[in-house]
């Protein structure tokens, strides 16, 4: 650790602050990237994330930043570490940590000691667990009727604890383990399970039983232990440690909801299978599954949950850059029921899927009638979704076979999609860590892309704030509030508004200033995009007011109709005036 004194203060600096102050980024940075040449405050060269010929990658020497306006990846000394090495954060503080010579506290030997301790207790336990399995008939033969066999058991590493809470916790004390040691493994012992059904328990196995009503127990179908200091359910994938072999191999992960479904699949030949562990996906477990494919094929219950589950896996996915797809299951059955109907057939499951918009496309035209109002809600559903492709060809072509599907003209629909956010950036559901997805990543459209070079700009040169005066109602909603700030000369002053947004616009006017022709000014700049953000919001209100017309003539209201027309002659009159005035300048 570091002290700085001060005649005011004296601040201790934290181990990434300090790696911080003794590598400096553009030093580190230096040998990734070629052509590194001055441009502006900043230094420009070409991308080490991505091919390219014509330099986009920048970095701020004064802000210790970087960011690639080719493939928008962007951050600090650490990002680009954790981006290069494929690390995670911890794994990148001790590499720059032994590289600026600071070192690490060590952790807590009373915590270190108590983890091993309960690694222990949770290694007995499983042996517990697994012994009685052995030496009960009933629970084997639950198994055997689920259509698991011996193999999968042993492999996975199944189990039975027998009724009595008192079995477990005499054997653990009998092995030495005190009271806070089992406790501190959680109430469930870091394990998952099944409450048997009655008849079972009687040692009494019946057919189908499976299907048994669970309710005679009166307890919940599962248990799950809770979080402990060994067990955090976002960062681990249920099989993970059994199949993750198979998934470098094939370079594909088959993920699922359920245990059983990776316990039966596997089984019947799809060796790279994974599941969620109780919780939705998340981007921790997304970038584990990135060190060793790039394919994901989805198999989630496609009930409202399930679908808000596969929304939302596909969109972190794609911020990840992986491939996704989706396993078409016959409705009503999960991948379990699949795998014992139909073993033969489950290994084809995975080669077979559905590209991500295909299942899109299907699950909203599917059975749906050809009225105004089902294409207004096919609109509204594969609009935001294709918004999660980051590849610019193939949203053309999807925007493309939308347009066909639900017979509205193409400029009509492009035009729509331009003001459309990201379903990510729009769904209440998701969380302020997967929020962040949101502009930066995704595709932008041509409006986004002339305001953030019209704020980078400002943020760039100050003095060019001024004349935002009288055009902050023309940017898009998001960044509205950004452009109000700048107006008013607040931004940097606002502690709120985030630093690595602000960042990214520092080193975007710098980028845009890279691109300007010889002796035309920033100032130049900024009056011509400031006139063609006008321009585009005018054009965006009359698609608008176009689509609306279109709706009025079908329903026959002639005189909405014609109300729409003069609003529409309103503002063309006023995008000829702009062009007249530009024109004249």
């Amino acid at each position: 650790m570091k002290v700085i004194n001060s005649e005011k203060n004296i601040k201790m600096l934290s181990p990434l602050e300090e790696i911080k102050n003794r590598i400096d980024l553009t030093d580190y940075l230096r040998p990734y990237v070629a052509n590194l040449a001055p441009s502006g405050k900043s230094l420009k060269g070409l991308c080490p994330f991505h091919k390219e010929k014509t330099p986009s990658f920048f970095i701020s020497p004064d802000k210790q930043v970087w960011y690639c306006f080719g493939c928008q990846k962007g951050g600090d000394l650490m990002k680009f570490v954790m981006e290069m090495e494929k690390m995670e954060f911890s794994e990148a503080l001790r590499f720059l940590a032994d590289k600026a010579g600071v070192v690490l506290e060590k952790q807590d030997p009373k915590l270190l000691s108590l983890k091993n301790k309960v690694f222990e207790v949770l290694k007995q336990s499983d042996r517990f667990f697994r012994f009685h399995l052995t030496k009960n008939k009933p629970a084997q033969d639950y198994l055997l009727n689920r259509g698991l066999k011996t193999e999968t058991l042993n492999y996975f590493g199944l189990g039975f604890a027998p009724q009595g809470w008192k079995n477990l916790y005499d054997f653990l004390k009998k092995n030495g383990f005190s009271d806070s040691e089992i406790e501190s493994a959680g109430r469930g012992i870091g394990f998952s399970g099944r409450i048997l059904p009655l008849d079972f328990a009687r040692d009494k196995p019946q057919e189908n039983q499976n299907q048994a009503e669970d309710s005679q127990t009166g307890e919940a179908k599962y248990i799950n232990t809770p979080e402990t200091i060994v067990y955090q359910k976002g960062r681990v994938l249920y099989g993970f440690s059994q199949t993750q072999e198979s998934v470098r191999g094939k370079e594909q992960a088959v993920l699922v909801e359920g245990n059983l479904d990776v316990l039966m699949g596997w089984q019947e030949g799809l060796k790279n299978i994974v599941a969620v562990s109780g919780t939705g996906l998340t981007e921790f477990q997304l970038k584990l599954l990135s060190r060793f494919c790039k394919e994901l094929v989805l198999s989630f219950d496609m009930d409202k949950a399930g679908e808000q589950a596969t929304d939302r896996s596909i969109g972190l996915a794609s911020q990840l850059g992986f491939e996704i797809k989706v396993l078409n299951m016959p409705e009503g059955k999960d991948l379990a029921d699949f795998a014992k109907a139909f073993p033969e057939k489950i290994t084809d499951l995975a080669s077979t899927a559905s590209n991500v918009m295909n299942y899109y496309f299907d699950k909203i035209f599917s059975g749906a009638p050809d009225s105004l109002e089902s294409r207004k809600k096919a609109l509204a559903y594969l609009l935001p979704r294709i918004k999660f492709l980051k590849n610019p060809v193939e949203q053309n072509e999807w925007l493309k076979n939308l347009s066909s599907r639900i017979k509205i003209p193409e400029k009509m629909v492009f035009e729509e999609f331009s003001k459309t956010r990201s379903l990510l950036e729009t769904n209440p559901d998701f969380d302020e860590t997967n929020a962040e997805i949101g502009s930066n990543i995704f595709i932008k459209s041509r409006w986004e892309r002339l305001a953030e070079k019209i704020l980078g700009l400002a943020v760039r040169f100050p003095e060019l704030s001024l004349k935002l005066v009288g055009f902050t109602d023309y940017f898009p909603y998001r960044l509205k509030e950004t452009a109000e700030l700048l107006r008013r000369g607040l931004l940097e002053k606002t502690e709120s508004f985030d630093k690595e947004t602000l960042n990214y616009l520092y080193l975007l006017g710098d980028y845009e200033t890279s691109l300007l022709p010889p002796k035309f000014s920033p100032e130049q700049e900024m009056d011509r995009s400031l006139f063609e953000l006008k321009k585009l919001n005018l054009r965006s209100k009359i698609n608008e007011i176009s689509l609306a017309m279109k709706e009025a003539e079908i329903m026959g209201n002639q005189e909405r109709s014609e109300t729409l027309a003069k609003e529409i002659n309103k503002i063309l009159k006023e995008l000829g005036n702009l062009d007249a005035s530009e024109e004249s300048r």
